[in-house]
C-alpha cells in the first residue's frame, strides 16, 4: 500500500523528468519534429505496410494465383484463334516463273478440360494449387514475424524509456547525497572516504543515465526503422500493454502446432507434391489412347479429340483460302475417325530408374514429417516452460514490490517519529520505483513469452494494450 508523503521540490522536479523522459524521445533536436503517438496496433500497421518481406511475399502470392488461373482454367472454354498467310513462288529447272500461290488460313482450336470432372484435377492443376496454398503461408509467416518483432521493439522502447527514468531518479538521489556528505565533511561529522565513495556512487549513478540514453536512442532507432519512418522521428507510445494470467494445455498446444504450424503444413505439402510426381511416373508407363474424328471440306475443317489418361476433348476448327496454282492432289473432304494407341514397353529403364527416384523421394517427404513433428513438439514445450517461468516471475516481483511499499511506509513512520531521515525516505522511494519497474519488465517478458507460445503452437497471438 502507498501512502502519501509531504509535498518536496526536489522530487517534484524529479518526477517531472521522470514523465517527460518516459514518453517522449530526449534528444532536443527532435523535441521540435513533433510526432503522433503511436498504439501498439498502429505500430504494427506502419511494419507491416514498410516490410519488403510482406511486399514480396505478396507480390510472391499474386504471381502464384495467376499461375493457377492459367493452369485451372477457370472458364472451361478459352478459345485460341491463329491468322496464317502466306506467299509462295515457284521455278522450274529452267529458272523461269512457274507459278506462285497465296494462301490465307484461319483456325479456331481449345481443350475443353472434360477430365477434370472423370479423373479429378490434374497433376498440373494439383501442384498449382500446392504452389498458391505454399504462397499464402509464406505471407502468413512474413506477417507473423513483422508482428512479433513490432511487439518486441515495442517493449523494447517501453524498456528503455523507464530504465532511463529509473537511472535519473537514481543520479539525481545520489547526487543528493553527495552534497549532503560533502556538507557534513566541512561540519567534521564525515570523513574524506565517504566523500570518495560518495563520488563513485554519484559518477557510477551518472554513468548508468548515459548508458540507459544510449539503449534508448538504439531502441527508438530499430523501432523507427522496423515501422518505416524517419530515424530520428521522436518515439511516443500510447499503450503500457496490459497482461491477463491465462493458462494452457500443453497437450492441446501442442496438437495445435502438428495441425496449424506453416512448417509441418508445407511438410505435407511437399508430400503431395512427391506423390503427385509418382502418379505422373507412373502414368507415363501405360498405354497412351487418342480418338480423333472430324468432317473436312475443301475449304474448311472441323476435328474432335481425346487422349488418354485425362481425356480432355480438344477441339479444332479452320477455314482456308488459297489462289494462284497449286500443284497438290485434290484435296479430301468428308467425314474421318481414328484411334491410335501407343505405348513404350522398354526405353533402357529410364522408366524405372525415375519410379524408383519418385518413391525414394517420398519416402524423405514422409521421414521429414515425422522428424518436423518431434522438433514441434520439443518448440512447444520450451515455450510452455518459459512461458511459466515468466508468470513465475511476475508473481515474485509483485511480492518485492509489495515489500517496497510496505517499507517506505514504515520509514514514513519512522521519519515522522524522528527516528528516520529524508534520505532514508527517498532510498526507500527509489527502491519502490526499482521493484514497480522490475514488476513491469517481468509483465512484458511474459506479454512476449505467451506470444512465443501460441506462435509456436500456430495460433494468433495479440495482446491487451491499455
Amino acid at each position: 500500500m502507498h501512502v502519501s508523503r509531504q509535498p518536496a521540490p526536489v522530487r517534484g522536479v524529479i518526477l517531472a523528468f521522470s514523465l517527460l523522459c518516459l514518453w517522449i524521445y530526449p534528444h532536443p533536436a527532435l523535441a521540435s519534429q513533433g510526432s503522433e503517438a503511436l498504439s501498439l496496433k498502429e505500430a504494427i500497421d506502419l511494419a507491416l505496410a514498410a516490410s519488403p518481406n510482406v511486399a514480396n511475399a505478396e507480390d510472391a502470392l499474386a504471381i502464384a494465383r495467376s499461375s493457377f488461373s492459367l493452369v485451372a482454367r477457370e472458364k472451361p472454354i478459352n478459345p485460341v484463334v491463329k491468322l496464317d498467310a502466306g506467299v509462295e513462288a515457284r521455278w522450274d529447272t529452267g529458272w523461269k516463273p512457274y507459278g506462285d500461290t497465296k494462301q490465307i488460313s484461319l483456325s479456331i482450336e481449345d481443350s475443353v478440360p472434360t477430365g477434370r470432372y472423370l479423373n479429378g484435377p490434374s497433376s498440373e492443376e494439383k501442384l498449382a494449387a500446392l504452389r498458391v496454398r505454399d504462397a499464402e503461408r509464406n505471407l502468413e509467416l512474413a506477417k507473423e514475424d513483422i508482428i512479433y518483432k513490432t511487439l518486441s521493439a515495442y517493449i523494447a522502447v517501453l524498456k528503455a524509456q523507464k530504465s532511463l527514468a529509473l537511472a535519473q531518479e537514481s543520479f539525481d538521489l545520489e547526487q543528493t547525497l553527495f552534497l549532503d556528505t560533502k556538507t557534513k565533511l566541512e561540519l567534521g561529522v564525515a570523513s574524506t572516504p565517504d566523500l570518495i565513495k560518495s563520488q563513485q556512487a554519484l559518477d557510477e549513478a551518472r554513468a548508468s543515465v548515459s548508458r540507459a540514453q544510449a539503449a534508448l536512442e538504439v531502441s527508438c532507432f530499430q523501432f523507427n526503422q522496423l515501422t518505416g519512418r524517419p530515424p530520428e522521428t521522436p518515439v511516443i507510445l500510447v499503450d503500457q500493454l496490459k497482461y491477463n494470467r491465462s493458462s494452457y494445455n500443453l497437450d492441446q498446444m501442442i496438437a495445435s502446432a502438428l495441425e496449424k504450424r506453416a512448417e509441418i503444413q508445407k511438410a505435407r505439402d511437399d508430400l503431395t507434391k512427391a506423390k503427385v510426381s509418382l502418379d505422373d511416373v507412373l502414368q507415363s508407363q501405360k498405354p497412351v489412347v487418342t480418338i480423333s474424328g472430324g468432317y473436312a471440306g475443301e475449304d474448311w475443317s472441323f476435328g474432335l479429340s481425346t487422349k488418354s489418361p485425362r481425356w480432355d476433348l480438344g477441339w479444332q476448327a479452320g477455314g482456308r483460302y488459297s489462289e494462284g496454282k497449286v500443284e497438290a492432289p485434290e484435296t479430301w473432304t468428308g467425314w474421318h475417325v481414328g484411334l491410335d494407341i501407343s505405348w513404350t514397353p522398354f526405353d533402357g529403364g529410364i522408366s524405372k530408374e525415375k519410379e524408383r527416384e519418385a518413391r525414394i523421394t517420398v519416402t524423405q517427404m514422409e521421414r521429414q514429417i515425422r522428424e518436423q513433428e518431434s522438433q514441434l513438439a520439443l518448440s512447444v514445450r520450451q515455450a510452455y516452460n518459459d512461458l511459466k517461468a515468466a508468470q513465475d516471475a511476475v508473481l515474485n516481483t509483485e511480492t518485492s514490490l509489495r515489500l517496497a511499499q510496505e517499507n517506505l511506509r514504515i520509514i514514513e513512520l519512522r521519519r515522522q517519529g524522528g527516528y528516520a531521515t529524508d534520505r532514508d525516505v527517498k532510498q526507500a522511494d527509489l527502491a519502490v520505483l526499482q521493484a514497480r519497474i522490475n514488476n513491469e519488465f517481468a509483465i512484458y517478458d511474459c506479454i512476449l513469452a505467451e506470444a512465443r507460445l501460441r506462435r509456436a503452437a500456430g495460433q494468433p497471438f495479440g495482446v491487451e494494450e491499455g
